[in-house]
């Protein structure tokens, strides 16, 4: 039985390339609710796939990932803030003074 999700990124600039996803540790609602369950869940999805994470910073502090997660989901997914063009940051959304 595999375990794994795979998935062909469209719109992606290699598109051919197909990335193998482990199998979810948790649900969507869990990871939203749990900033420290969101983190774990990250951290290992990142590990699998051979990403190192960097966070960001803002006005010098670094980015609430599990803050920017909800946002960018109350708003719609990304797809939808990416077509709207709705920074986090720029539509007042995430302001620097949120980002810990």
């Amino acid at each position: 039985m595999n375990l794994y999700r795979t998935m062909r990124h469209v719109g992606h600039p290699h598109p051919h390339i197909t990335m193998i996803y482990p199998p979810a540790e948790a649900t969507h609602q869990e990871v939203l609710d749990d900033a420290r369950l969101f983190k774990i869940t990250l951290d290992r999805l990142l590990t699998h796939l051979g990403i190192k994470l960097k966070i960001p910073r803002v006005g010098g502090q670094e980015v609430n990932l599990h803050r920017l997660y909800k946002e960018v989901t109350e708003m719609g997914g990304l797809d939808v803030v990416i077509a709207n063009k709705q920074g986090g940051y720029d539509n007042g959304r995430l302001r620097c003074g949120d980002c810990q």
